[in-house]
């Protein structure tokens, strides 16, 4: 769960998760999260000087998240969504 001090929100406006990325070279530390799986509907949120990244399993209703911890310490989320919350009902898929 998430404190009072949320921080900045980005809104992906339900773009599809399409991956997250490290930059090392040259100790560059930057993290990139991509959304969209089209080159029109593209987004990417850069996280700069990262120093870890972690896994949150899902709790209840919330699904599975991710943590990047930024040398100056802000943490940015990502949650995702269950994977129930987009399936196919049962009956439209036996209609088929």
């Amino acid at each position: 769960m998430l404190g009072g001090d949320v921080g900045r929100l980005v809104k992906t406006e339900n773009r599809p998760f399409d991956g997250i990325s490290a930059d090392i070279k040259d100790a560059e530390s930057s993290v990139w999260i991509t959304f969209a799986s089209t080159p029109g509907d593209h987004l990417a949120h850069g996280i700069q000087n990262a120093k870890a990244i972690r896994v949150r399993e899902p709790v209840g209703e919330s699904g599975p998240a991710l943590e990047v911890l930024s040398e100056d310490g802000t943490t940015t989320l990502l949650e995702l969504s269950l994977p129930e919350a987009y399936a196919i009902p049962a009956t439209a898929a036996s209609d088929s």
